[in-house]
């Protein structure tokens, strides 16, 4: 997959960020333990990144992971905060996760048993490499769907669901409050939020939302069906998203009737200079 140079570049910033999260190789290899082989995880990155999303079984069956590549340190702390400590609330239970992107969270509450899993995606473009990893690991209770929060009756693409999952989700829309008054409407009993924070806006204790203009990446060509199926995005050149802090999730949280059960911050991409701030929050009802 890639060269010594790119080998070297890996190597040093795993040991940059073991030294920042203060891990030993048996923490690593604990949580890593955790997840599938990481092989899944590196090729649906691999394809998505290479745009290889057709034909996906195929372009499996000649590819090679890369023997020095493992799970980013980052990405099993990232993961570790949504998915591995939140077992509790993943392992026999409906989880839907929503905006499922590629779907390695669905793969993880997959592999942490959970009764069944629905992954909503907008993009119909990730669906097949999503379907075929998650088969390919060994499992067949989930099934992905292409869909929007938009739609009104978005939380029918998953029945009896227990847990829901909003990773990478929350940052991206601007009806936070309909988003999770759909979701309390429903019989979840657990909210997994990722938030990717605004450090300006953090540790505010006032509610706030970090508003800001995002281009639209949906090409002029796309049909009108696509479009309407676009979650965050829009057939717009620039559409409005919102980023908010912990005060003003809980403020409607609390007003819908759950409970904090715990929230906690942590940094991704610590090799630069502009560490990104993220944090998990866990409702409950």
């Amino acid at each position: 997959m890639g060269g010594m140079g790119q080998m070297n570049n890996f190597a040093e910033e795993q040991k940059l960020q073991q030294q920042y999260y203060n891990l030993s190789k048996s923490n690593i290899l604990d949580i890593s333990s955790r997840l599938p082989d990481k092989k899944f995880y590196e090729f649906m990155y691999h394809a998505w990144f290479s745009n290889n999303l057709e034909n996906v079984a195929e372009f499996y069956s000649t590819w090679k992971p890369w023997d020095e590549w493992d799970y980013p340190i980052h990405d099993l702390i990232r993961f570790k905060k949504v998915i591995i400590d939140n077992e509790l609330h993943i392992k026999d239970k409906n989880v839907f996760d929503i905006g499922s992107h590629l779907g390695y969270m669905t793969l993880f509450c997959l592999n942490l048993k959970c009764k069944h899993v629905v992954g909503l995606e907008p993009r119909e473009n990730k669906l097949e490499l999503s379907n075929f990893i998650c088969k390919e690991a060994g499992f067949k209770n989930f099934n992905f769907v292409q869909g929007s929060t938009h739609e009104e009756n978005f939380m029918n693409y998953a029945n009896n669901v227990d847990t829901v999952i909003l990773s990478a989700v929350i940052y991206y829309v601007v009806d936070h409050f309909r988003l999770l008054e759909k979701i309390t409407n429903s019989s979840a009993k657990c909210v997994i939020i990722e938030n990717r924070e605004r450090k300006d806006i953090a540790f505010d204790t006032k509610p706030q939302v970090d508003w800001e203009t995002e281009q639209d990446d949906w090409e002029t060509e796309a049909s009108d069906q696509d479009k309407e199926v676009g979650a965050w995005h829009s057939d717009k050149k620039e559409f409005l998203v919102g980023t908010p802090n912990q005060p003003f999730l809980n403020s409607i949280m609390f007003e819908l009737g759950w409970k904090l059960e715990k929230n906690e911050y942590f940094h991704v991409n610590t090799h630069l200079k502009d560490k990104r701030l993220m944090s998990t929050s866990i409702y409950t009802r």
